[in-house]
């Protein structure tokens, strides 16, 4: 199982990268594309948002989180 961020910070993006982690820079024109690939991996088991994110695509996010279970979805400050 693998953890992933979706992230508009390449600061967070490098990070998380450093530790190995999959992270994906995302914006309004590619959100929906980074989030289904996200959620249609099987191997993943957190999916980790930053607050921007989240904050932009809120109603997305929370309509797969009320429907689905896997992956875990984190939203984190940053």
């Amino acid at each position: 199982m693998k953890a992933k961020i979706l992230t508009d910070s390449n600061s967070l993006l490098t990070m998380f990268r450093l530790g190995a982690i999959e992270a994906s820079l995302v914006g309004d024109q590619n959100f929906e594309v980074e989030f289904k690939n996200s959620y249609k991996d099987e191997n993943l088991a957190i999916l980790i948002i930053t607050r921007s994110v989240y904050n932009k695509n809120m109603n997305r996010i929370d309509n797969y989180r009320r429907d689905y279970s896997m992956p875990l979805i984190v939203i984190i400050d940053g």
